[in-house]
């Protein structure tokens, strides 16, 4: 915004576009400011400011200048006006919110000048020399509704009737009296010359075909500027003021005065109705938003505007954008008008939540509950409902994930909720949960629930807090010493052989699995660490697997069913490849069920490479089923089978390896010669190459199941297989 750094000079707008009144009430204005009144800004950016905000109201046809009104009634709804000026609040920011206060400044000036006005109200004293004319005004004056009030003011014995002019208002001031702007309608205003302070200056309004003046009432003044007209105090010194009454319209409306009230209710109707239907023609058109900086989309809503107030829109493409963007939401390059209606439900959805005690809301998640009407009233994401969120809740929290009543990391701000809702249960669903918790995602509720050892699982998809499993301080005690000496004895203990016979029928609700896991947390976690079922020293890098590997050691013979058993015991759980890779590691397989210890057989390493060298007839390898006699093969202290042959090829032959892609019992897998540096992959991607199998999914892998290269009907890397497949097939 422009400014000037003497006032008295004017800006550019108040030379070129206000009158001499508007020069005479910007002059008064500055002379008031002066004395004190100027206060949180100064007088030069005061006035600067109602200049800028003349040149606005008359160009947006809201008013006539600031400076040509004189009455409080009038300056207030153009104040208003001014404040919702969207499009002024976008381009000239600073101007919009100084005007705030040098506006409401301005109407106390106005006000201030009408007080002055209503002291000769009542009682008017016209000095005339040595002599004092006292003028009587009727309190009977009625409703006016004419709108051609004609307002003049007449000299005494000339019989012409003038408009008002500047020289002959401070003429009248001079002589004690205040008038404002009075015109005449059948023609131009005539200037006053040689005008004095004559006592017998007589102010009146007249009405056209009428053969009396009449002096001003307050009541008249009133009904006046209801009409669309603004006067002051006009008198009529000679004679009482007469009643208005049965007054008839005479003069053409379109030769009325454009007075400062009735241009200020005539042209900012027609200001108000282009941004009026401007708003209506993006609600109804645009539901799926209007796309920023096109020129064709910019056309497109000047026609339709146009089609709706009937003119051209006098915006510039940039003023129009803006009034665009601040009539709505602005998200990924459009703007999408989102209701009064439709923010305050959103308002009030979130504030019920936050009633409820919850402490924060994620965006996601609200808005997945919600989709559906969200997306019916142009919210079409949930990135663009936390920007109507933002603007709501300015006074809230905002994180990437959520906003609320709190700025804690989402892990902590997960674990304050679920704790917030869980009540007096002991065991609670994803589910149950997820209801309770209505904006929270259950994708981060099982992550919280998975993450934090506070939550025990207990069953499937069902969690207990620690706080909830009820375990005395004398069984506690009693843990602690059971570990320290088992753990002191073995390097390891079970939590299996815990006795928790009392604190598993006390807390009869939860799982075997959920009371060993509290009693560890509860008891144990400051000093121990837990694998599985397994608890060992912390640091101690004891592991079920290394426990299995011990307990074979310790063994001459075992059947598969008892290692299985034994990892169930220790661990609560069957995962059948850990007992199964402990045995191939530390014993031989020698048939289906049963696991020797080494020291039961005897190989003879060269005469048994020798005869598998026979099978493979110099390739690099060969699928372990394959081998179809055992004829070859030396005596080794046990009936050769291809569970024993397996056996040997991962751990005692010297030329060859076993590969596989999982332990089983099956005989799967393929013996490799140990120099080879083919993966197992490599190896069955060879083979499908190399067969005249179809290059799909379900004849690749019934082709790899059938010849023995894998247990199941199913391998993640299958698109990868086919397409390297098909490449070594040329």
């Amino acid at each position: 915004m422009a400014t000037t750094n003497n006032p008295n000079n004017g800006s550019k707008s108040v030379t070129g576009l206000v009158s001499s009144m508007s020069v005479s009430m910007r002059e008064s204005f500055i002379s008031w400011l002066s004395i004190g009144n100027a206060k949180e800004y100064s007088l030069q950016a005061t006035i600067a400011c109602l200049d800028r905000i003349s040149e606005y109201v008359i160009s947006k046809k809201i008013s006539c200048s600031i400076w040509e009104i004189s009455k409080p009634s009038v300056f207030q709804p153009v104040y208003r006006k001014v404040l919702e000026a969207k499009l002024l609040r976008i381009i000239e920011k600073n101007t919009h919110k100084m005007f705030i206060s040098v506006g409401q400044l301005y109407l106390k000036f106005l006000k201030e000048d009408i007080q002055k006005q209503k002291v000769f109200n009542q009682r008017i004293i016209v000095d005339a020399g040595n002599n004092m004319t006292t003028a009587t005004v009727s309190r009977d004056a009625r409703n006016i509704t004419n709108r051609n009030l004609e307002c003049s003011f007449t000299y005494p014995g000339s019989g012409k009737t003038y408009a008002h002019k500047n020289v002959a208002e401070q003429n009248a001031i001079r002589a004690g009296l205040q008038i404002t702007d009075v015109y005449q309608v059948n023609k131009p205003a005539t200037a006053f010359t040689n005008i004095t302070t004559n006592s017998n200056l007589e102010y009146s309004f007249t009405y056209p075909g009428a053969a009396k003046t009449y002096a001003h009432k307050n009541i008249a003044v009133q009904n006046a500027i209801s009409t669309g007209l603004q006067v002051a105090d006009v008198f009529q010194v000679n004679e009482p003021a007469t009643a208005f009454v049965g007054l008839s319209q005479t003069v053409n409306a379109s030769k009325l005065p454009d007075s400062d009230a009735s241009r200020a209710e005539a042209e900012s109707i027609s200001s108000g109705e282009i941004e009026a239907a401007i708003e209506l023609v993006l609600k109804k058109r645009y539901s799926n938003g209007f796309r920023l900086g096109s020129f064709i989309e910019t056309e497109r809503l000047r026609k339709f505007v146009s089609d709706h107030v009937s003119d051209a829109i006098t915006l510039t493409d940039e003023e129009l954008e803006a009034f665009v963007k601040a009539c709505g939401t602005v998200f990924k390059g459009k703007t999408y008008i989102v209701s009064p209606k439709t923010e305050l439900s959103i308002r009030e959805l979130a504030e019920k939540y936050f009633a409820s005690g919850a402490t924060a809301i994620f965006f996601t998640e609200f808005f997945a509950k919600h989709e559906e009407w969200l997306i019916g009233v142009s919210v079409v994401s949930a990135e663009m409902l936390e920007e109507l969120l933002r603007q709501m809740f300015p006074h809230l929290t905002f994180t990437a994930a959520y906003f609320g009543k709190t700025d804690k990391p989402v892990p902590d701000v997960l674990e304050s909720e679920l704790m917030r809702i869980w009540g007096d249960d002991v065991l609670l669903t994803y589910d149950a949960l997820a209801e309770r918790l209505k904006y929270i995602p259950v994708s981060r509720i099982r992550l919280a629930l998975g993450q934090n050892v506070d939550f025990v699982w207990n069953s499937t998809s069902e969690f207990t807090h620690i706080s909830k499993v009820d375990i005395k301080q004398e069984e506690k005690t009693l843990i602690i010493g059971f570990a320290e000496k088992e753990i002191g004895i073995h390097g390891y203990v079970s939590i299996a052989d815990f006795p928790l016979d009392e604190i598993a029928e006390r807390n009869y609700l939860l799982s075997k699995t959920a009371v060993h896991n509290a009693v560890f947390l509860v008891c144990l976690s400051d000093v121990y660490e837990q694998h599985g079922k397994i608890i060992a020293q912390k640091g101690g890098g004891i592991d079920a697997k290394q426990i299995l590997d011990e307990y074979c050691r310790s063994l001459d013979r075992c059947t598969l069913g008892d290692l299985l058993d034994f990892e169930r015991e220790l661990t609560g759980e069957s995962h059948r490849w850990l007992p199964m890779q402990a045995g191939y590691d530390i014993m031989v397989r020698v048939d289906r069920d049963t696991f020797l210890a080494e020291r039961f057989l005897d190989f003879d390493c060269r005469a048994i490479d020798n005869a598998i060298e026979y099978f493979l007839g110099g390739y690099e390898y060969i699928p372990l089923r394959h081998i179809t006699t055992f004829a070859p093969f030396p005596h080794c202290g046990q009936i050769w089978t291809l569970f024993l042959l397996e056996s040997y090829c991962r751990r005692h032959s010297e030329c060859f390896r076993f590969d596989v892609l999982s332990v089983n019992s099956t005989n799967a897998g393929a013996i490799v010669r140990k120099h080879s540096k083919l993966s197992y992959h490599d190896i069955i991607v060879d083979a499908v190459a190399k067969s005249d199998v179809i290059l799909n999914a379900a004849a690749v892998l019934d082709f790899l199941v059938e010849n023995g290269y894998t247990s199941r009907r199913r391998y993640s890397a299958i698109d990868k297989l086919i397409i390297q497949a098909t490449a070594l097939r040329g």
